[in-house]
């Protein structure tokens, strides 16, 4: 299933110069205010040069049958499963901040940029920390481990303007959900 990003422009070419664009997820470049798709080659493309917009012409088609009237109640589905569990903990932090392990989900709600430090001493693997970034358009989230473990082997993750990630332990390193 396709996803949305909201990062800036420059964040979405270094991806696309990586080659990390995932094919048909959106990005929408919070800077400039521009959408992007990935082709399937990892390259972006505007959006805007896809999507049909004006200068459609032709007949239309003839009117549907209106009702007022619903159809019937379908059958009652299966139960779904169970879902996962909320997170109760939940910090919210305008500066530099260093999650402990008892962390779920940390908001970022700083002016300026910020460092949040992932912790991964004393944790078991499967460990979650949820870090979304609710801060001015301007202000960068960067996201470190305490340790110097690498985050999809990278040092760091950055989150833009209204971004949220999870980043989980796999018992010597983080990858991102």
């Amino acid at each position: 299933m396709a996803v949305f990003h909201s990062l800036k422009y420059s964040a979405i070419l270094a991806l696309a110069a990586k080659n990390a664009c995932v094919p048909g997820d959106l990005y929408y470049a919070c800077d400039d205010h521009n959408l992007y798709i990935c082709a399937t080659d990892g390259s972006v493309a505007p959006a805007a040069g896809i999507i049909m917009s004006g200068g459609i012409t032709g007949e239309p088609g003839p009117a549907g049958a209106a009702s007022t009237v619903p159809g019937p109640q379908g059958e009652i589905g299966p139960q779904g499963p169970d879902g996962e569990g909320a997170s109760s903990n939940l910090t919210i932090q305008s500066g530099n901040y260093s999650t402990v392990a008892d962390d779920g989900t940390v908001l970022c709600t700083g002016a300026v940029a910020q460092t949040i430090t992932l912790l991964s001493t004393g944790i078991s693997a499967g460990q979650k920390f949820t870090v979304t970034a609710l801060s001015t358009a301007t202000a960068t989230v960067t996201v470190v481990s305490e340790n110097a473990e690498t985050i999809e082997n990278e040092d760091s993750a950055e989150l833009y303007c209204g971004d949220s990630a999870d980043f989980c332990w796999t018992g010597s390193n983080w990858v991102v959900q």
